[in-house]
């Protein structure tokens, strides 16, 4: 198993530290302290295990209300004021369920019998989107949705199906002040059994999941890559009513890029690095370990959590990244 840094936004005067012991598995948490590691307003940052190769999240979100971890499961929480994050696993199943408690679970109703790596995000209607992959018998992606509280759901629409002997690595969900989606997704190559990465994708749907525009390439490995790299291992999230952020796994070596837009994926910004790419001492930011996290606290500044030789820090505001803060002199993963 590794350690992957997780963040999201909470109603928190302090931000803490949530970890998961390897020894005790993802399901029991232990509360750390705040201020153990870094104290944040508005965020609260996390260290989730995850497999160490397919990476499907065993993850879980807090906010102080419920926080359950079903496997083979994707179980949606509820409380009056919506729907929380989910947990998953490597899973084969799908479900949805209500709960007024963390003891207290309706029946749950079945999504898609083969999903993996379930991402679910709530519009400002209160609609419940989930985006998820097959994994048999082709790589694919489909979409769901829950008009009346995750109690009926649409049949799963097809989205994308991976080139050739391509496997989808991983997806990330996002909605905007408008109730746009947007989808970005990676796509590994097999190439070699130490090669990782290979292209990275990006969907939007501006009727409510009911259609998706044709995908665009974000980036694909090609000659800026050296050998054994390529784009992967991304992460989205929208900030207002119109900004997306995109960040990924880019050139030479699996280095943090970023890529953003200010009307809502009409048209975006140039790529650019999030670190220059001499960065610790050369190293640079980079390699794949585990992924990347971002989030949004309540003035909209985008922040990122990553690890490379160090994990770290940054906070995007005003067109541009800040200088990395260094959260742990080393690489936990």
């Amino acid at each position: 198993m590794g350690w992957k840094g997780g963040l999201f936004q909470g109603g928190f005067g302090q931000g803490g530290g949530i970890g998961a012991d390897q020894a005790d598995g993802p399901g029991r948490d232990r509360q750390c302290r705040p201020g153990g590691i870094r104290t944040w307003r508005f965020m609260l940052l996390l260290f989730r295990a995850v497999p160490s190769f397919f990476r499907h999240r065993g993850e879980e979100r807090k906010s102080g209300h419920v926080c359950s971890a079903l496997p083979q499961a994707l179980c949606a929480a509820f409380r009056p004021e919506g729907p929380l994050r989910p947990s998953n696993g490597p899973l084969r199943q799908a479900y949805a369920g209500e709960a007024g408690s963390a003891a207290s679970w309706s029946a749950p109703v079945l999504i898609d019998s083969n999903a993996l790596y379930p991402d679910v995000v709530i519009d400002s209607k209160s609609r419940i989107h989930v985006a998820y992959y097959h994994n048999r018998p082709d790589w694919e992606i489909y979409y769901s949705r829950s008009d009346d509280g995750g109690r009926h759901w649409t049949r799963p629409q097809f989205v994308y199906d991976a080139q050739g002997d391509n496997i989808i690595e991983s997806l990330e969900l996002a909605v905007d002040g408008r109730d746009r989606l947007h989808l970005v997704w990676s796509e590994q190559f097999l190439d070699s059994a130490i090669a990782r990465g290979g292209i990275v994708h990006y969907a939007r749907s501006t009727d409510a999941g009911r259609t998706w525009e044709s995908p665009l390439v974000v980036d694909a490995k090609d000659t800026r890559y050296e050998e054994a790299y390529g784009a992967g291992e991304m992460a989205i999230v929208t900030a207002g009513e119109d900004q997306v952020h995109l960040m990924w796994n880019g050139p030479p070596s699996g280095h943090r890029w970023h890529k953003w837009s200010a009307e809502g994926c009409v048209t975006w910004k140039a790529a650019q690095p999030v670190a220059p790419l001499n960065e610790f001492g050369g190293q640079g930011l980079r390699w794949y370990n585990a992924g990347s996290d971002l989030a949004v606290d309540s003035s909209e500044r985008v922040h990122l959590l990553t690890s490379s030789t160090k994990t770290v820090h940054a906070v995007w505001q005003e067109g541009h990244w800040s200088a990395l803060d260094v959260l742990l002199p080393i690489n936990p993963y």
